[in-house]
């Protein structure tokens, strides 16, 4: 794990702690937090799921998996992970969630969805993980990947099979003899017919 990431983790549960504390005389809710097993998870990252993870979950149809967007209702509206649903933060904590579902929390990045991970894990979740990299990472390593001519070719299949099935498009290598691709900053455009189908599935769910 990388020391940035480690100080962000460490920090969103320092002041997620710090919430737990500052609360209302009113409120009787306890939780119960294990630090040692959640230090345990984070260095081992056991805390997150990449996106290609991610991505082959959504793609096979596994049955049990929310994806939980945490960002504003006008940046959710602009692009979401098929099939993900939107909660506010305060929402989502209230909301009885089942145990047995393989939670994936996301937002652009940063500590925001650390401090989720913590509370959903001090609820007692224990299949709650963050998207590593968040939606930035989902863009750039899912709808538009580099397409490496050293890859093998399974490999390259691969990425072109997630990139084209949530509506991406896979970019070729960066080089000094192709300038416009490089300068070329792909829009995330959602793939409306994929994200019906996926938000279905989870219904009948």
């Amino acid at each position: 794990m990388n020391l940035t990431y480690r100080v962000l983790v460490i920090s969103a549960l320092l002041l997620g702690l710090l919430a737990m504390v500052v609360r209302s005389p009113k409120e009787s809710q306890r939780v119960t937090l294990d630090l040692k097993e959640l230090s345990r998870i984070i260095e081992r990252e056991e805390d997150h799921v990449t996106p290609e993870e991610l991505a082959d979950m959504l793609m096979e149809g596994r049955r049990g998996v929310l994806v939980v967007d945490v960002r504003d209702s006008a940046a959710f509206v602009s692009y979401h992970i098929p099939s993900a649903v939107r909660y506010d933060i305060s929402k989502l904590i209230e909301t009885p969630l089942s145990m047995a579902d393989t939670i994936v929390v996301y937002s652009e990045g940063g500590i925001h969805v650390a401090q989720v991970w913590m509370l959903l894990s001090a609820k007692g979740h224990r299949n709650v993980f963050t998207l590593r990299g968040g939606l930035n990472e989902w863009s750039e390593r899912i709808l538009f990947p580099v397409v490496s001519a050293e890859l093998a070719v399974d490999e390259k299949k691969r990425i072109e099979k997630r990139a084209l099935f949530f509506g991406g498009e896979p970019r070729g290598l960066k080089t000094a003899a192709n300038p416009e691709q490089n300068k070329r900053k792909p829009s995330v455009t959602p793939n409306l017919k994929i994200m019906k189908e996926q938000e279905k599935q989870r219904e009948v769910c």
